[in-house]
């Protein structure tokens, strides 16, 4: 759909309050714990947040004048940067380190954008239905304006992802084969031509944690598939319900907003991907996905095992190919990290390694930083 004839981003960011508040009151409405919501950096949006969240507690039983004493707007990392609460932080809000990048003079900020973790749409492959098709899968992948989507929730930096396997990682490949550029009317023939082959309207039902942005997401995926005709519907889960539902393939876990597999070697993918993993539904799978394919084992057991490293990625660009010929998972941008910083804190990104080498941050852990050479400079 041209963006032109698109909902506008306002309806997006209501539709998006609404659900963040009923995915919260629900969490809530029976426990006295305090609601603490986290800043968007807009004051007005962030009113509409408290006010629907107070709203919808009060719906569920809770006393107003409990409800609003309760929901109260926190404090972030960056405003405990700014304020000199703390020192450093490590972020993957990119619209967070959007606006450091605009402050480098007072918070210098080191950024990993390399062997990080991938934002992708994690469908459970053991439900049956319509997501068993690939020709499905693919379509829903290329009815997604990524652009647009990284511009709307994603402060506009980040990079579209074609795949599992991100920039510098064994096996990442510029073009893959995949289906990621955007097409919408290609999408649409896809749909029509399984439904009406089957005889099944396609329907996803879609799940995310309960936050602003992500319900946001899930509006903005609603309006891609709404366009080519598929149904959907999207619900908030708990965070701390929400990588168990996953884990067990509950009967409600159809496809989840997901990131996942950072890291420098394919081998660390083994166990999300292998079949050995893929418990059926009900079982416990650390491969979420339940991917089974004969050429994904393959590439995976010969990246771990190849006498050469030659042999070993060449299998990793095998399994990448393969994972984006068959859209197992829809990838939509590659996780950008940042760490900004005050500047009396030195020593970032400075350990050398004994062959003379300077050692990567966060290499197979996006976000993390080595300790060891930091120092403070009360001068800075």
């Amino acid at each position: 759909m041209p963006a032109s004839e698109r909902q506008p981003p306002e309806k997006y960011r209501s539709l998006a309050v609404e659900r963040h508040a009923d995915g919260v009151a629900r969490r809530f409405a029976t426990i006295s714990a305090p609601v603490k919501v986290e800043p968007t950096g807009n004051a007005e949006l962030d009113r509409k947040r408290l006010t629907a969240i107070v709203e919808k507690l009060v719906q569920a039983g809770v006393q107003p004048k409990d409800a609003g004493s309760r929901v109260v707007l926190g404090t972030t990392r960056a405003e405990g940067l700014r304020n000199g609460d703390i020192d450093i932080f490590s972020t993957s809000s990119s619209a967070v380190i959007a606006d450091f990048r605009q402050e480098a003079d007072q918070f210098p900020m080191n950024e990993q954008n390399t062997f990080t973790e991938t934002n992708y749409i994690l469908i459970d492959l053991d439900k049956p239905g319509p997501l068993q098709d690939a020709r499905v899968r693919c379509a829903l992948s290329l009815a997604i304006d990524r652009k647009e989507l990284i511009d709307a929730v994603g402060g506009g930096i980040l990079k579209p992802a074609n795949g599992l396997f991100s920039p510098g990682q064994q096996g990442y490949l510029e073009d893959n084969g995949g289906f990621t550029n955007y097409d919408p009317e290609k999408a649409k023939q896809m749909i029509d031509e399984y439904e009406a082959e089957t005889g099944t309207q396609v329907k996803v039902n879609y799940g995310t944690t309960t936050s602003q942005i992500n319900a946001q997401t899930a509006e903005l995926l609603k309006g891609y598939w709404n366009a080519i005709g598929v149904d959907f519907e999207y619900t908030q889960v708990p965070q701390d319900s929400f990588i168990t539902n996953a884990l067990f393939g509950v009967p409600d876990f159809y496809m989840y907003g997901w990131r996942n597999h950072a890291g420098v070697y394919a081998d660390g993918q083994y166990y999300w991907w292998h079949s050995a993993n893929a418990a059926p539904d009900g079982g416990l799978a650390l491969n979420f996905g339940r991917i089974r394919d004969p050429i994904v084992d393959k590439g995976l057991e010969t990246a771990r095992s190849g006498k050469t490293e030659e042999e070993r990625t060449k299998a990793a660009e095998d399994v990448n190919r393969e994972m984006a010929k068959q859209c197992y998972q829809i990838p939509t941008s590659w996780t950008l990290w940042g760490t900004p910083h005050l500047p009396k804190v030195q020593g970032i990104g400075s350990w050398i390694l004994p062959d003379g080498s300077k050692s990567r941050d966060g290499a197979g852990f996006s976000g993390q930083f080595w300790t060891q050479t930091l120092w403070i400079d009360p001068s800075a």
